[in-house]
């Protein structure tokens, strides 16, 4: 039963979005780390994958219809809201992960429009995961006239400018808290993650070890708000990140404070020990370059957040590991 309704998602979708998506590339969706976080009802995700396939995110309340029979495969890509993205991975949620509306209306309908977006897709996302780039021979198959990834002579060697044009709200509220911090705190951020168990008001600040800077964290449900429903320009970014909560976390302990001025900031700096954690780290540094004569701090890892209070797991250390290393 399944494996036939499956099946029947794949010919549909294939046949709609002019773009291959095998049965055995449907999945009910799960939150991806802190890249992707796990779809809401009615709003499936269609992302190409690093390892080179489209494939499609059902959410759970979705694919429960469509196991008991209460909506029918094509009914269900009919109604639903999709959205188009990738799941690539690396160094932090927001360029590890990305989706967007490409239609204002239910059902998969604008195949040309999916292709422009999701083709150049592929061959960036093939390109940063493995460096591959398609021949020449198959980039003159290909009707996208211009890829920064082509081997098409003839094709424009840039990122189409609808690419360029797709929102991103994230980028915009990373922006703004980060010249938040910098004028109020005199610091500034380097990274952003998703968090499963913060709250949509809330926003954390997790030390870096590599430099004296912070990385932003948000909520889940924060981060598909900004995604679902992209904002329209103009909007008030200041005004949303001064009603958001804004805590100081400690690694590995769980312990956080709430900061509301100045004087909290350098407390919380303090009392978490988080300078005394740049300057072991730096003291390291210095050392390794000594003895070395090697720029590169050693290799081992620093720390790492606890399971409580940071959500992700071995993937999270070693990008951690990877960021201590390669700054």
């Amino acid at each position: 039963m399944k494996e036939e309704i499956l099946r029947e998602l794949s010919a549909i979708i294939t046949e709609k979005s002019g773009l291959h998506v095998g049965y055995d590339h449907i999945h009910e969706s799960n939150r991806r780390y802190y890249y992707i976080p796990e779809a809401d009802e009615g709003k499936p995700l269609f992302l190409h994958h690093y390892r080179g396939p489209f494939f499609v995110d059902i959410p759970k309340a979705d694919w429960h219809k469509l196991e008991t029979g209460e909506i029918s495969p094509r009914e269900y890509v009919d109604t639903a809201h999709w959205y188009f993205g990738y799941y690539w991975g690396g160094g932090n949620m927001y360029t590890g992960g990305y989706f967007t509306p490409l239609e204002c209306t239910a059902g998969i309908h604008d195949k040309e429009k999916i292709r422009r977006i999701m083709k150049p897709f592929s061959c960036k996302g093939s390109f940063l995961a493995s460096g591959y780039r398609p021949t020449a021979e198959q980039c003159q198959k290909c009707d996208i006239t211009s890829c920064p990834f082509s081997s098409d002579p003839v094709k424009v060697p840039e990122e189409p400018s609808e690419i360029k044009s797709l929102p991103d709200n994230r980028g915009d509220f990373f922006d703004a808290v980060n010249a938040f911090i910098k004028k109020e705190y005199g610091y500034k951020l380097h990274g952003m993650c998703a968090g499963e168990n913060i709250p949509l008001d809330e926003v954390k600040l997790y030390p870096n070890t590599s430099e004296r800077t912070f990385e932003l964290y948000i909520g889940d449900e924060y981060v598909k708000e900004l995604l679902y429903d992209p904002k329209i320009a103009g909007f008030n970014w200041d005004r949303e990140v001064e009603a958001k909560k804004l805590y100081v976390c400690k690694p590995y302990t769980g312990e956080k404070m709430l900061i509301e001025s100045p004087e909290d900031f350098h407390k919380a700096l303090i009392d978490l020990e988080i300078i005394k954690m740049w300057e072991e780290e730096e003291e390291k540094r210095r050392q390794w370059e000594e003895k070395s004569n090697n720029p590169e701090p050693p290799l081992e890892f620093d720390f790492d957040f606890s399971e409580q209070d940071k959500p992700e797991s071995i993937w999270t250390r070693f990008c951690n590991w990877l960021k201590s290393i390669f700054g």
